[in-house]
């Protein structure tokens, strides 16, 4: 008798359980209106002074490493020919690894920490700018690999906007030289995108 009214609530359940649940959970598609845009992210760094300086950071400090690196290995050869015993040449070595590692850390963080305060800039200015237009999806154009030109139709690209409000007067893609680096980027884009 017990498992027979077991089976009579769980049966009644199963029948108001579908009553109660909402389309969207019932496996019905609802559409939903998206306002979407989209940019080019590596326009964007080419004129975004922070990302700019990012650039020009990342190579010095690589290229005072490799000097640091070039000195120490000048400075082993040279107790090598000083016929310095191969424990002295040994500890200078660890010695000179030691520093150039503890400044490699000390790089990295810095570089690291500058991208993180340019991308979150740069993040600023796309909500900004998202806001401002009314978007309610905004995606980097160069991340799309399938399926861009519907995208395109019904995106508005928010490349320029974004680029005024982070470098105000900065030089429009369009008004870039033919053949640089960043109409290669925008060839490629195409490609991807159509």
């Amino acid at each position: 008798m017990f498992a027979i009214k077991t089976l009579l609530s769980i049966a009644g359940l199963l029948v108001v359980i579908p009553l109660l649940t909402p389309p969207a959970m019932a496996g019905q598609p609802q559409s939903v209106s998206v306002k979407m845009g989209y940019f080019n992210l590596n326009q964007v760094k080419m004129v975004h002074p922070a990302s700019v300086g990012l650039d020009r950071l990342e190579n010095t400090a690589k290229e005072l490493l490799r000097a640091d690196a070039d000195k120490g290995n000048a400075l082993l050869a040279q107790m090598q020919k000083d016929g310095k015993t191969k424990d002295e040449i040994e500890s200078k070595q660890k010695e000179l690894q030691l520093q150039i590692s503890a400044k490699v850390e000390a790089s990295s963080g810095l570089v690291m920490g500058h991208r993180m305060s340019a991308n979150t800039e740069i993040a600023q200015a796309v909500n900004a700018v998202a806001k401002d237009k009314g978007i309610d999806l905004v995606v980097d154009a160069s991340g799309i690999y399938s399926g861009g030109d519907k995208f395109a139709a019904s995106g508005e690209d928010l490349t320029e906007a974004i680029i005024q409000r982070l470098a105000p007067g900065a030089i429009k893609p369009a008004e870039k030289p033919a053949g640089n680096k960043a109409d290669k980027v925008d060839q490629h884009l195409e490609g991807k995108t159509k």
